[in-house]
């Protein structure tokens, strides 16, 4: 959610410089800050139940095969969560201007998440970060919806942490009024002699493409020598 940056430091030096040879006292505007605790959120079980990576299906910390066009096979390990229990984190959201100049909103609140790492095999390299979340959104200063959201993230070189976006899905919009048009979506993808459907693409180059859908994850990708990869099979 893309924050609005208050004006208010530089409207504040315009006032008094203006005002400087007026020997009136000034009103000051003194902002005004509340904080609202939206409470917590969580995944639906249907939206984490039938996430294909889901630890209770077998997958977490398995491995998935994939293929080249010359038959050679990479493994890559599913790291999931390892705590049973409900990941959760906080986020504040700070919505500027709520009546007067320089007032601000703090919208706190907690939400549910699945995230995997796909790994691959004796390296320290990771090409991609998948999570799940639950996403509040506040649309109004009296109203708060939420959706189930997937994000597929990919790695930089010697990073530990994910540093771009390149698919976000709406798996069940919930109390959202309407799910966002995702244009990825290209339907059936044949690679290899396999075809797939439902099929969403993410092509950053040419050269680059990321194929995915919600039956198997991550169908093909293009790795950093240029190789396209794609979906074999699971291997518990």
């Amino acid at each position: 959610m893309k924050l609005l940056q208050s004006s208010l430091p530089f409207c504040l030096f315009l006032f008094f410089f203006s005002c400087a040879d007026d020997n009136e006292p000034m009103d000051v505007i003194v902002p005004s800050v509340d904080s609202v605790d939206l409470g917590r959120y969580y995944l639906t079980p249907d939206t984490k139940h039938s996430f294909v990576y889901y630890r209770s299906e077998g997958y977490a910390n398995s491995k998935i095969q994939f293929v080249d066009n010359m038959g050679n096979l990479l493994e890559l390990h599913i790291m999931g969560n390892t705590d049973l229990e409900e990941a959760f984190t906080q986020e504040s959201v700070v919505a500027y201007n709520v009546s007067q100049p320089g007032d601000e909103i703090h919208y706190n609140y907690e939400y549910e998440f699945e995230s995997y790492i796909l790994k691959v095999e004796d390296q320290a390299r990771f090409p991609f970060y998948i999570s799940i979340r639950a996403f509040p959104s506040v649309p109004g200063l009296d109203s708060v919806v939420v959706a189930d959201v997937l994000t597929i993230s990919s790695f930089e070189d010697n990073q530990s942490t994910p540093t771009g976006t390149l698919i976000t899905k709406i798996l069940d919009k919930r109390t959202w009024p309407e799910a966002p048009t995702n244009d990825l979506l290209i339907g059936d993808f044949t690679l290899f002699n396999k075809t797939f459907t439902k099929v969403y693409k993410r092509e950053m180059s040419t050269d680059w493409q990321l194929y995915f859908n919600l039956e198997v994850g991550i169908i093909s990708f293009t790795d950093e020598n240029g190789t396209k990869w794609r979906f074999e099979k699971f291997i518990n």
